[in-house]
């Protein structure tokens, strides 16, 4: 089982439809999601947002890691279902 950890946070209004699409592509693949608010788990986040590129002091809304690993780009890109699909294991015509 893989481990899909949502970091978002509450402010931006769209944050609940990406978490609602990101669920839904992983849902045929054996994971469990972890979401995480950015303002109530500051500390799990920066765990996380420290290791990237993005870096915790930046403006962030929203971001995937599976297993730990930062899944590039964001939600509303349509590049980034493939890129979390090929994380959770799925080949892609990329």
């Amino acid at each position: 089982m893989k481990k899909l950890t949502i970091i978002y946070s509450p402010q931006c209004p769209w944050n609940t439809h990406f978490m609602g699409e990101i669920t839904n592509w992983a849902s045929s693949h054996d994971v469990e999601i972890e979401e995480i608010d950015v303002f109530e788990a500051y500390e799990t986040a920066k765990t996380y947002l420290e290791k990237t590129t993005i870096g915790f002091t930046r403006h962030m809304f929203i971001t995937v890691f599976v297993d730990g690993e930062w899944v590039p780009g964001h939600p509303g890109n349509p590049e980034f279902k493939t890129h979390l699909l090929k994380a959770l294991g799925e080949a892609t015509d990329d």
